[in-house]
């Protein structure tokens, strides 16, 4: 079996006739070459850069304090930002692969065993994967919590570092600091989809505007912790400690990363977190041929039930009712034999490249 990335063209075969269109009110998504869009679409990715920067060196300036403490604080952070600027933008590939997955076990618990020869049926039984690819598909979908939750970790080693060396600011700013992350961790992201004219109303409280996303408090309420950290910093300065430097360093980039990530969401399906309509399009036709070989009484109720479940994957573009009307139009042309439903080859089984 070759190692090529999973393509939806792989996954089911492009037919001769003519194409389907995809969903009424489902538009190609815009780019635009401008500053806000660039952070829009890589703004975790370049906080996490930063805040790479920051934390190596607050590990080398542990290092050069001789404080263990700093530098297991130093190491947590450098993991955090590490995994944000990994995994801080949504793999297409990965996220076709899970979506694929997803539908042939939704559809195998409501009808039984998928037909044999289908596409889905061959792409259910290859899809066990080793260790470390469940490992990395769970930092894919969380990497702005996993970053947090190393952060929290190291907040509170900090915290411990300040009252082990009996440096007042460094104290003070390991308390605030683990405050700010702890929240921003366990606040989860509002998920209900807003009009436009929504989005233009202000909230209506300070609570409500983090809860829009929890990342504010994160950016500016850690924006404080940088000066708290600049005053721990400017301290050992002035105590002519060695590795000082770098701590100042550390917190002019820290702010910067602040500022890009209060802007950011936790979310990164929202982040050029939408599969494209001809990926789309293809999963549709996946479901369609399985849909289309069930009883007829049996079909409208799993149109309904894979559209309810299509549109609750982040990756899935549309309403229910506009992924119905598309599923619908895929089984008729089905049944109509627009397609050919049955698949010969390993090509249809979703990969990751490497």
């Amino acid at each position: 079996m070759t190692n090529a990335p999973f393509s939806a063209d792989s996954a089911f075969k492009e037919p001769a006739s003519e194409p389907v269109p995809p969903a009424a009110g489902i538009a190609a998504p815009q780019t635009h070459a401008t500053t806000g869009s660039f952070l829009h679409h890589h703004g975790l990715q370049l906080g996490g850069a930063l805040n790479l920067i920051g934390d190596a060196s607050l590990l080398y300036a542990g290092y050069k304090n001789k404080d263990p403490m700093m530098m297991l604080a130093g190491g947590l952070y450098t993991g955090g930002a590490l995994a944000l600027t990994r995994y801080g933008t949504p793999s297409p590939e990965r996220q076709m692969r899970e979506v694929c997955e997803g539908t042939a076990a939704f559809l195998k618990e409501h009808i039984g065993p998928l037909p044999q020869g289908s596409h889905l049926a061959t792409i259910h039984a290859q899809q066990d994967r080793g260790l470390m690819d469940r490992v990395e598909s769970t930092l894919y979908r969380n990497p702005v919590d996993t970053m947090l939750g190393l952060y929290t970790a190291g907040a509170a080693t900090m915290l411990a570092s300040g009252i082990q060396s009996g440096n007042k600011w460094r104290s003070i700013y390991g308390g605030w600091s683990l405050g700010v992350k702890a929240l921003s961790f366990a606040l989860p992201e509002k998920e209900e989809t807003l009009s436009e004219e929504q989005k233009k109303k202000p909230p209506g409280s300070v609570i409500e505007w983090i809860k829009e996303k929890p990342l504010r408090l994160f950016g500016y309420g850690s924006i404080v912790t940088e000066i708290l950290l600049g005053k721990s910093a400017y301290a050992d300065l002035r105590a002519g400690k060695e590795g000082a430097m770098f701590n100042v360093a550390t917190a002019v980039l820290y702010v910067l990363s602040d500022a890009v990530l209060a802007i950011s969401s936790k979310n990164t399906s929202s982040v050029d977190g939408l599969l494209s309509d001809k990926d789309q399009d293809h999963i549709e036709r996946l479901a369609a041929e399985i849909i289309a070989q069930q009883p007829y009484p049996k079909q409208a109720k799993l149109i309904d039930q894979v559209s309810e479940f299509l549109v609750r994957q982040p990756a899935i573009k549309g309403s229910a009712d506009e992924i119905g009307a598309a599923l619908s139009h895929k089984v008729q042309q089905m049944k109509n034999g627009a397609w050919s439903g049955r698949v010969t080859s390993d090509d249809a089984t979703p990969q990751i490249g490497r």
